[in-house]
């Protein structure tokens, strides 16, 4: 009896166990079960801006939290500054939603927590991840409670005086804060946000203008001795340092030194006898033959490194304000070796024209264009550009005024002499037997170039280009005198054979007479200025042979020359011949127009008398009779 009755609590102690883990078991089973139904998908209770994602995949969940988010973000917040007050949303802010990985976090939300195990009545908000603009950028209406800061800064007077102007404080925003606040209003549905100004400090602040005033102080205390290769080569004064400083601003400073071009251009010129510029290699002509004169190397002021030597000694006080003088050679552009690579040998093309009966302005800026043409090395299958090799005609750059041809009338105009320069270039790659890429003629025929051999150029109009179609260098030598202009085109043989045909004059055009107002005529008369010239085509056909004959280029030039008109110059009440009108004033006058009327500048004509009507003769019956 005592066993059985052992035996069977035993039993019952095995029952209840068993019952237990079943239990167990069974409550073990249900989370896990529902993890496996809810796999890849956000947990139950879990919300994102109000919206509930449970049971949503990552990319529904992604799509929810854009929808709802932007929708939240574009809502309309009225932000008060000051008083004043302006409606704008977070979106047009700037502020977008991170959807991706917002939904990243909705998915990872509950997982080790009890929504995952037990999700009855589970709840969890997950703030949306949000982006912000890097600066803030508010309404028109906000921006009169908003201003800059302004740096201080540091005067220098060219007698060495330094004013330190103080910074002045901005006021402004925390864009994060303010931007923050206006994000966390429109999402909790608020429609307003009150935003506090905050003071915004300048960069350079005044103690670093004082600072910079103290360091201008310390630089001018006194003068600097200027060395040269251990010799003194004077002393400068502080009246002659202080207008070579320079203030610069920096991050948050403001620094002072001696500034290298200001250096430069006030130590060059006592230097100017031991200063030499660099000079590229030249060619000279000898007969038929290119000579390369040497190029010549430079010495020049380093003017960065002086200047260093300068603020360095401006640290020092008495004997040791002492700065040595730096110099650096300079190399020329073409150097010797350069320019007899190029194996311009030997005179392959040449052309000389007349200046003609030019004025001295005229001589003056031809031989300003030689001495920019001199020199120039057109390669191998370049393209020579004239407008580009010698650049715009302007009184700045040296030339003088001339004559051009505006709307058939020669008149004043800066550059004159230019077309020359053209001419004379064209006439040498004519006879070199070169690639003409580009060529319009006058529109006068001028007697002094050879006939259908011109070229005009303007610095917006027409252009002259040619093309170096061998397999060698041509180095351009020009050179002018007031009679003639000379370009040679050095380059190694060519052995090309060039023949050229001028044909005769067709299409004759007679000139016309044409009348213009000019102040400069005495009142009263007419000034013939130009007799005409007839107008007339004619062409220039080339053919170009190489050594063995075959043609490389067989080309024509064609030129149409309009009339040159008589030009007259009426004076104020002239008189007009009948049938002619007044064309206006002339386009070459350069006077005043003050007091110019054309409407009554020609002397009006006589009034015609009255003819005599027979209204006077008597009838023959005594009556008057007529037709008056």
């Amino acid at each position: 009896m005592r066993l059985y009755g052992r035996q069977s609590r035993v039993r019952a102690r095995r029952r209840r166990l068993l019952m237990s883990l079943g239990v167990v078991a069974g409550l073990v089973a249900i989370p896990f079960g529902h993890l496996l139904l809810q796999r890849g998908t956000v947990t139950k209770g879990v919300r994102v801006a109000g919206v509930p994602l449970g049971g949503t995949s990552r990319a529904e969940a992604r799509r929810e939290i854009s929808s709802a988010v932007d929708d939240q973000l574009q809502r309309d917040v009225t932000i008060t500054v000051s008083g004043r007050s302006a409606t704008v949303s977070p979106y047009a802010l700037g502020v977008r939603v991170d959807a991706a990985r917002t939904a990243d976090r909705a998915l990872a939300a509950g997982r080790l927590r009890g929504g995952l195990l037990f999700s009855l009545g589970y709840s969890h908000p997950i703030a949306p991840l949000l982006t912000y603009p890097s600066s803030l950028s508010l309404p028109v209406e906000l921006e009169a409670v908003t201003s800059s800061p302004v740096d201080a800064r540091l005067v220098l007077k060219p007698t060495g005086a330094a004013i330190a102007v103080p910074a002045k404080a901005g006021v402004g925003f925390d864009p994060a804060e303010a931007l923050r606040a206006i994000t966390t209003a429109a999402l909790a549905g608020h429609d307003r946000v009150t935003l506090r100004t905050v003071p915004t400090d300048a960069a350079i602040s005044t103690a670093a203008a004082r600072r910079a005033k103290q360091r201008v102080a310390q630089l001018l205390s006194g003068p600097i001795t200027l060395t040269r290769r251990g010799g003194q080569a004077g002393q400068w004064p502080v009246r002659r340092l202080a207008p070579l400083l320079s203030a610069t601003t920096y991050k948050h400073v403001i620094g002072v030194k001696y500034d290298p071009v200001k250096v430069g251009a006030a130590l060059r010129p006592p230097l100017s006898d031991y200063l030499r510029e660099a000079k590229d290699a030249r060619w000279k002509v000898v007969g038929t033959k290119g000579r390369v004169l040497s190029s010549l190397s430079g010495i020049d002021l380093d003017a960065r490194t002086t200047a260093l030597h300068l603020t360095r000694a401006g640290a020092h006080a008495g004997s040791a304000r002492v700065a040595a003088l730096a110099f650096r050679v300079t190399q020329p552009q073409l150097t010797t070796k350069a320019a007899r690579a190029l194996g311009a040998s030997d005179v392959v093309a040449e052309a000389t024209t007349s200046l003609g009966d030019s004025s001295a302005n005229r001589v003056f800026n031809v031989a300003l264009l030689a001495k920019l043409l001199d020199g120039t090395v057109v390669k191998p299958g370049a393209t020579f550009s004239f407008n580009g090799t010698v650049g715009k005609r302007t009184a700045e750059r040296g030339f003088l005024e001339g004559q051009a041809i505006e709307n058939g009338v020669l008149v004043p105009s800066i550059g004159g002499g230019v077309c020359q320069a053209a001419t004379t270039v064209f006439d040498a790659a004519f006879a070199g037997g070169y690639d003409i890429t580009h060529r319009v003629n006058h529109s006068f025929y001028i007697s002094h170039y050879p006939l259908g051999m011109d070229a005009t150029v303007a610095d917006t109009g027409p252009d002259f280009t040619f093309r170096n179609d061998s397999d060698n260098a041509i180095v351009i030598k020009a050179t002018a005198n007031p009679s003639t202009m000379t370009v040679d085109f050095l380059s190694r043989p060519l052995d090309r054979h060039v023949e050229s045909v001028t044909s005769a004059q067709t299409a004759y055009v007679e000139p016309k007479k044409r009348y213009y107002a000019s102040p400069d005529v005495p009142a009263g008369t007419v000034s013939q200025t130009t007799l005409g010239e007839r107008g007339f085509q004619v062409t220039v056909s080339r053919t170009v042979r190489d050594a063995h004959g075959t043609i490389l280029h067989d080309n024509s030039f064609p030129s149409r020359y309009t009339p040159e008109d008589a030009i007259y110059l009426i004076g104020k009440g002239g008189k007009l011949p009948a049938g002619q009108t007044l064309s206006g004033l002339y386009p070459g006058y350069t006077g005043s127009t003050a007091g110019v009327d054309l409407s009554t500048w020609l002397a009006k004509p006589a009034k015609k008398k009255a003819a005599k009507t027979d209204a006077t003769i008597p009838g023959a019956d005594g009556t008057q009779t007529g037709t008056g």
